[in-house]
């Protein structure tokens, strides 16, 4: 079956490298010939790696719940695949040269998209992303599970969104408290756009 893109080599063991369809991916095989499989039904428990030129990506699939790792500026490429290797996690990249040097001992996606509402639904399309899976049970500077906050914390909280009720998150890493004000069901409403495919009525940054 002929691709309707580049398709990039490796092994089936790399997992991916090039979309073909929906949740299917293609790879060249040892003996050249091309085949297609599906990974919709890893993604759920999936570990990223970002590098550095998909920073906010890698923001808002941890605000969707995702053990992600976000690349620091001027690590080699190396190094990005060593740890990828070591953690278990899929590499995602823009860098077509990584994505092959990669692709041949690990699993490397090479992320399609221009801007990040774009690439959060090719994602979507692509590898099944929930962008509902678990939002905002996870920091989003350092990665870290999310948990609890003391109920004296309750007193470092806008009065309006104490009054919504909602359960306070602290980052056991970093001390950051996390709280249901407007920023964040701004990023929610974006994240339920991107699970729906529709295109999200205001923009916000992170």
């Amino acid at each position: 079956m002929p691709a309707t893109g580049p398709v990039m080599t490796g092994t089936p063991s790399a997992w991916l490298v090039e979309p073909y369809g929906k949740a299917s991916w293609a790879f060249i095989d040892d003996t050249g010939q091309e085949q297609l499989f599906a990974i919709s039904d890893k993604t759920r428990q999936v570990r990223f790696l970002c590098d550095e030129m998909l920073r906010r990506l890698g923001r808002w699939l941890r605000a969707a719940g995702y053990d992600t790792v976000i690349a620091e500026g001027g690590i080699c490429d190396r190094a990005l695949v060593a740890r990828s290797i070591a953690e278990g996690r899929v590499l995602l990249t823009k860098d077509r040269h990584l994505a092959a040097e990669a692709g041949c001992s690990m699993r490397v996606v090479l992320v399609p998209g221009d801007g990040i509402d774009e690439i959060a639904r090719a994602l979507r399309s692509l590898l099944d992303i929930d962008w509902q899976y678990a939002p905002f049970t996870r920091c989003l500077v350092d990665n870290a599970l999310l948990r609890p906050a003391p109920t004296d914390f309750g007193g470092r909280v806008p009065p309006a969104s104490r009054a919504i009720g909602d359960p306070l998150r602290v980052c056991p890493d970093c001390g950051r408290l996390y709280w249901p004000g407007g920023h964040v069901r701004r990023m929610q409403m974006r994240l339920i756009a991107w699970q729906h495919e529709d295109t999200p009525a205001a923009k916000t940054t992170s």
